[in-house]
């Protein structure tokens, strides 16, 4: 009883944001209507800054509550947590269709590219590392290896099935590359590769095996089993420099009276 009131408030305190966000982008667009009939371009700069905040935020919401994955930065490194196969994709999909038909409806000027459902590709700025799916809701995920990573580590949790991690094969290389299973206990491997060449990591499960295989500077991480399994992916950074998570180049804001094209990302954290 206690979830079921627990998930009803929650929805609630979504669909109160929603129209929070309604009400405010409606002030935002009245304003930049006052401000073309005068023709002050300070005002419409303006609109077009709180415009883009407000789908931000907004967007924001919906993947934090819909899309199954969450995320923690700092100077250092990224944490990315996820469960393959994601049984939230179809949510997220169904809520970024109805976000985009809401916005394209009330602001004309704005365009939401929304096939990033189809493989959600998640970049990590300044550094320029990717982290994807062949396809979002699958048992596929491919991180883009470059220069800017020193170190990865897998874990991998699952409740029910004991399993060991096997390297098949390893390149030897400077990038510390660890991974780590756990059920009732820990078992932890590491080594120091070269994500150019070929690794290969292997989990074995009882209805399958989670396969990692790192070659070409791309690391691709496999659920080959009949079970779901928890992924948490850390990647350590050789910079001090504060880390986003963004949705690149998927928003585009047009003005053409005063000449204005904004191409932008949707940042996550």
């Amino acid at each position: 009883m206690a979830k079921v009131k627990k998930g009803i408030l929650f929805t609630l305190g979504l669909t109160l944001f929603s129209l929070l966000v309604l009400a405010v982008s409606t002030l935002i667009f009245n304003v930049f209507e006052s401000a073309k009939e005068i023709g002050n371009e300070e005002l419409v700069l303006d609109y077009i800054y709180e415009l883009d905040n407000s789908i931000q935020r907004s967007f924001n919401k919906i993947v934090e509550s819909k899309s199954g994955i969450n995320f923690e930065t700092s100077e250092k490194y990224i944490i990315i947590n996820e469960t393959l196969p994601n049984l939230n994709a179809n949510n997220f999909k169904n809520e970024t269709t109805k976000f985009k038909q809401f916005l394209e409806s009330k602001f004309p000027n704005v365009f939401l590219d929304d096939t990033i459902t189809e493989n959600l590709p998640i970049t990590i700025k300044p550094n320029g590392i990717k982290y994807k799916h062949d396809k979002y809701g699958d048992d596929r995920i491919i991180i883009e290896h470059n220069s800017n990573a020193s170190a990865y580590i897998l874990y991998f949790f699952n409740k029910d099935i004991n399993s060991s991690v096997e390297w098949i094969e390893f390149s030897p290389g400077e990038v510390d590359f660890t991974v780590i299973y756990e059920s009732g206990s820990k078992n932890t491997k590491s080594h120091k590769i070269n994500p150019a060449e070929s690794s290969k990591i292997r989990i074995q499960l009882v209805s399958g095996n989670l396969d990692i295989n790192i070659n070409n500077n791309e690391i691709i991480i496999d659920n080959n089993s009949n079970t779901n399994v928890v992924i948490k992916t850390t990647i350590e950074f050789l910079d001090n420099i504060r880390k986003k998570i963004v949705l690149a180049d998927i928003l585009k804001l047009t003005f053409n009276d005063y000449n204005i094209i904004k191409n932008g990302d949707i940042e996550l954290v």
